[in-house]
């Protein structure tokens, strides 16, 4: 299968399907054939060609403003893999350290220039039954809101609970208002 097989620009998003932004910088390729790339690997799962350029974390870091990304949390560690900046795997005692791209240091916590890098590698096992069960005594009460909402209505008039609608990025294939700022990357 070829990367442009999974590219139908005329494709109409459905309301129950979830959409994703991805800021592509294409390297001697058209937006076409990456953004068909994207699709490709998205689909089946690996990202072996998709990074995130140090060239580019050194060029957002070395600006005058302070750029907005400030944490990732890779949960994959994979070491030099599709998040370059992952350069070591943390331990739950100590999961963060500074990738600081303008040298490449590394310093383990949370001061320092640079993002924050949180790699625990077994993080999944890390979560206890009890935060489990209350994460989802959580989310239950939220249920029945999302059950009552309307969502062939606009989005204002949707009556979906105030912390689900404040999460929703996209409605019925239009950016929510929170969010308009998000155009200037489509």
């Amino acid at each position: 299968m070829k990367p442009l097989d999974f590219v139908n620009l005329r494709y109409k998003p459905k309301e129950s399907d979830l959409i994703c932004l991805f800021r592509v910088e294409p390297n001697k390729i058209s937006m076409k054939k990456a953004a068909a790339t994207v699709a490709l690997e998205s689909s089946i799962g690996t990202w072996s060609e998709l990074t995130t350029e140090k060239d580019y974390m050194k060029k957002l870091f070395s600006g005058a403003e302070k750029p907005r990304l400030k944490i990732i949390g890779d949960i994959s560690c994979d070491v030099d893999g599709g998040v370059e900046c992952l350069v070591k795997v943390t331990e739950p005692g100590n999961p963060m350290y500074i990738y600081n791209p303008l040298n490449g240091e590394v310093n383990d916590g949370v001061e320092g220039d640079g993002v924050v890098m949180m790699a625990v590698d077994i993080l999944p096992s890390e979560l206890p039954l009890d935060a489990s069960t209350y994460f989802s005594s959580v989310l239950k009460t939220l249920l029945p809101g999302l059950v009552k909402a309307d969502l062939k209505t606009d989005f204002e008039n949707c009556n979906l609970p105030p912390e689900l609608k404040k999460a929703v990025i996209v409605y019925q294939g239009e950016l929510t208002s929170d969010y308009q700022y998000l155009k200037k990357y489509l």
